[in-house]
């Protein structure tokens, strides 16, 4: 008997100790634009596009991005060249301060493409999680 509650102590632990959404994204990581970063990447690199998309692009947009398509079908185009292009952009701002708006509630980064031109990252706080914003 006390296996079995030091079994169930030891399940419950490790389930609220990082607590993902049904789609299976680190929801606390996406509060803090320093974290969503590793979690974006995270799931680029496991090639979930459909769960990226659904945490990472603001509501309104992918509600008016997938009106005439699904989302899986969305994720499909994204996956064959924007996906692999913003993991990149991703993987090079990790660790990097951003520029951050007067209210806290736009992130600004400057990261570099293969031909070494600078480009624009934006990530903006809607409620309490960041989203890519351009």
């Amino acid at each position: 008997m006390k296996l079995h509650r030091m079994m169930f102590v030891l399940f419950a632990c490790a389930a609220f100790s990082a607590p993902l959404s049904a789609a299976g994204v680190k929801d606390e990581a996406r509060e803090k634009v320093e974290t969503a970063i590793p979690e974006g990447i995270r799931l680029l690199e496991a090639k979930e596009y459909a769960v990226f998309l659904k945490a990472f692009v603001p509501p309104e947009l992918l509600g008016r991005l997938t009106e005439k398509t699904t989302l899986e079908e969305f994720a499909k185009q994204f996956s064959e060249q924007k996906g692999p292009r913003l993991l990149k952009a991703l993987q090079s701002i990790k660790g990097t301060k951003p520029l951050l708006s007067d209210d806290g509630l736009k992130a600004t980064f400057k990261p570099k493409d293969d031909t070494g031109k600078e480009r624009t990252l934006v990530f903006v706080k809607i409620g309490k999680y960041w989203y890519i914003g351009n």
